[in-house]
């Protein structure tokens, strides 16, 4: 066994931050979960660097911001050679692993089977990649998709996933999984993977670097067998029937179909979604219960978050995209190895973070380096040198050219980095849930966070990457690549 820590990290899909039975949800059961917050702490207010898979996870790989590298949609993907933290803990003598999505580049639907040694040079010693949840059909080969083909299941899962994906009610899609055994539903199979993996290096003198990434709860929120019913629609609350006062928000919502759900409709989707949620909550419960028979648990870091949330029908909005709480926080719960002396235990923190904050504080663990310091790590929390509730004073977020910059007070939600067309200004202090647009009543916060907090923060983060961050010729955006094939692999 290692000297030094293993690390485990759960990293799902479109989780509501809020959906996690410690933090006090009205519905949702994740006694896995709480389980382990009680061993760590659960950080409530952590940002995501974009509400939208491909530049989200860019940003964690990398430790920069979306307008940095440049992958600010989900068909952008950055150079495999990027610098980024799983190559620096590579380097720091961790071996690094994957099981399930990562989404590193855009065309993680086509072909998987060869996406190996384009994840081998991002840094991964054992890559396994899996599709998304909703593939649209799309995928051709993946091992998840192999393991169906094996078992015969392969044809009539494409046809169902097509059929949902083409029906996409209420914006989602969501049923009962087609899949009986529920050990064949990519979740399972996916955690499952994981705990092989943990078996497998159990007694390993290196240490590793695990990244887990099941593709639930994103849709179809489609949990297997009795995981589908453990809720009843008919108790669930259905959220906030209303349109944001996010203009750009509310314009979405008018073209989806959401608006028009009733009830009953919005009840029965956050059944299943929440049903999904229990579902990874109880695999994970398994995972951890491996640690724990193999004795390696006390020794393990394990993080559990996701890469955004989901609106689940508040706002009159499924799926992700806009800068509202629902979408832009994401859940986080970490947990230190028992020989982490004055670590806290059973916390909470409020402190301001975000997303990249996470890879730093794995790259710290590892003892990894970077050319430039990407994130703020949280390890001075994590182990008592520094205040649960103090951590950034700036949070920010990216889709396409909307910008959100967050503070410990307001959201400010913006077009254009240049000409900052703000659209909104919620006072978080006053109204957690956003659901009262300040911008005209308060034209002169407005002006003083633009002068005060934004300007400087893209003066400090400015497009301009230092070397050998820096990708001219044959594309001009940092990181990015055309298409799979332009990759010597």
């Amino acid at each position: 066994m290692s000297s030094r820590p293993n690390i485990l990290l759960i990293m799902c899909d479109q989780w509501r931050a809020d959906a996690l039975s410690l933090l006090g949800h009205a519905d949702v059961k994740t006694p896995h979960i709480d389980a382990l917050a009680s061993d760590g702490v659960t950080f409530r207010n952590v940002v995501t660097q974009s509400p939208l898979c491909c530049p989200s996870r860019m940003s964690f790989l990398s430790g920069r911001y979306v307008h940095q590298h440049g992958c600010d949609r989900n068909w952008m993907s950055l150079w495999p050679e990027t610098p980024n933290f799983i190559r620096a803990i590579q380097n720091a003598g961790y071996y690094t692993a994957n099981r399930g999505k990562l989404h590193l580049f855009w065309r993680h639907d086509n072909e998987l089977l060869m996406s190996s040694p384009i994840l081998k040079q991002f840094g991964f010693n054992d890559p396994l990649e899996t599709t998304g949840k909703c593939s649209e059909g799309r995928f051709r080969a993946s091992a998840y998709s192999e393991h169906l083909r094996n078992k015969g299941l392969l044809d009539d899962f494409w046809a169902d996933l097509w059929q949902r994906v083409k029906e996409r009610s209420l914006g989602v899609t969501y049923g009962k999984s087609i899949l009986e055994n529920e050990a064949d539903h990519i979740d399972a199979w996916l955690m499952d993977q994981g705990r092989s993996f943990i078996d497998v290096h159990t007694a390993d003198e290196q240490p590793w670097f695990l990244w887990v990434g099941p593709p639930g709860p994103h849709d179809p929120f489609d949990p297997p067998g009795d995981w589908a019913h453990m809720y009843n629609p008919k108790t669930i609350d259905p959220g906030l029937r209303r349109f944001s006062e996010n203009p750009l928000a509310r314009a979405r919502a008018e073209n989806m179909r959401v608006k028009e759900a009733s009830d009953a409709q919005i009840q029965g989707m956050r059944a299943l979604y929440y049903g999904g949620i229990s579902f990874i909550d109880h695999k994970i419960g398994q995972q951890v219960q491996d640690l724990k028979d193999r004795g390696l648990y006390d020794d393990t870091w394990i993080i559990f978050t996701a890469d955004h949330g989901e609106f689940a029908g508040d706002f009159h909005l499924t799926t992700k995209g806009h800068f509202h709480w629902q979408a832009d926080r994401i859940p986080l719960v970490i947990k230190p190895p028992v020989s982490l002396k004055g670590a806290p235990r059973g916390e909470y923190s409020d402190a301001l973070s975000e997303f990249i904050d996470i890879a730093s504080t794995i790259r710290d663990i590892a003892g990894g380096e970077l050319p430039e310091d990407c994130g703020h790590s949280l390890l001075p929390i994590l182990n008592g040198k520094a205040p649960l509730h103090i951590h950034r004073e700036v949070a920010h977020s990216q889709v396409g050219d909307t910008f959100m910059i967050q503070t410990r007070q307001y959201k400010l939600i913006f077009q254009d980095q240049i000409k900052m067309n703000v659209q909104a200004l919620f006072d978080l202090a006053r109204d957690p849930e956003e659901l009262k647009n300040l911008r005209d009543d308060e034209p002169a916060t407005v002006r003083q966070l633009i002068d005060e907090i934004v300007k400087p923060f893209f003066n400090e983060t400015s497009n301009r990457l230092p070397s050998p961050w820096i990708d001219t010729s044959p594309w001009q955006g940092w990181g990015r690549y055309p298409h799979l094939d332009a990759l010597e692999i």
